[in-house]
């Protein structure tokens, strides 16, 4: 009977004594982490990063790339991560003295590419014909207007370079003029069999292919443009135009 007794004290002693023991030492205490160590955000869009395993109140702060990265406080232990541009920052969270801190990067939105072939598929005679004389003479007029501009030394006046001009039945029909720091004015009005161009990445303030009537394919981004005035070209389809978003492109909407 003694027995029974002590041995009841000892279980009733236990039990006290586990019960003073917090539950996080019973049990395998959780860790607070970040539900994220690294966040991917596309320009524009958001997304939570929170705090886990907590029940406090959370400091959110942006420790670098405050320009790529805004912050938005949900609730107590999460906020939302909008990405302003491209690039990378840094978000730290603060539970009491304990930090944590998230890698964020900014992509822009991914847009779909799909160049389309130059729509001249002849093969380009390596010298322009006798009846070019007229377009041989305003090319050569217009590369040294260029010139003076400041166009680059990649910007060829040679008018027989395959690889700038196309020439077909002795007309000029494709001008190739990328990445050859073209500046100020382009008229390319001269050329009335004109059926493609390139001119993007360049520095233009204007651009007239008003009286390329011919053409079918224009890829001018990457300029200084503003405006485009397309009305003329009947034949220059809306997926045949590569122009930067924030140029105002004229159509003739008759």
């Amino acid at each position: 009977m003694r027995r029974k007794k002590q041995l009841t004290a000892c279980l009733l002693a236990f039990a006290l004594l586990l019960g003073m023991i917090p539950a996080s030492e019973v049990s395998a205490a959780k860790k607070v982490s970040l539900s994220n160590k690294k966040l991917t955000v596309t320009k524009g869009k958001s997304k939570t990063l929170k705090v886990k395993n907590t029940k406090k109140k959370v400091k959110w702060k942006i420790l670098s790339g405050k320009k790529y990265i805004s912050l938005k406080k949900k609730g107590k232990v999460a906020v939302s991560v909008k990405g302003k541009k491209k690039g990378t920052a840094k978000v730290q969270a603060m539970v009491g003295k304990k930090k944590l801190t998230c890698k964020v990067t900014v992509k822009n939105v991914k847009t779909s590419k799909t160049t389309p072939a130059p729509p001249v598929t002849t093969t380009p005679s390596a010298t322009p014909l006798a009846n070019s004389t007229n377009d041989a003479e305003a090319l050569k007029n217009l590369i040294a207007e260029q010139k003076k501009q400041g166009a680059s030394s990649e910007l060829s006046e040679d008018i027989q370079n395959s690889k700038q001009y196309t020439w077909k039945n002795g007309r000029l029909v494709g001008i190739d003029w990328r990445k050859v720091e073209l500046k100020g004015e382009l008229s390319t009005e001269k050329f009335s069999a004109l059926h493609y161009l390139y001119c993007n990445n360049n520095q233009l303030t204007s651009l007239d292919v008003t009286k390329n009537t011919a053409l079918t394919y224009l890829s001018c981004s990457d300029n200084q443009l503003s405006r485009l005035d397309v009305t003329k070209n009947t034949k220059l389809l809306d997926d045949a135009i590569r122009c930067d978003a924030n140029v105002v492109i004229i159509r003739n909407n008759n």
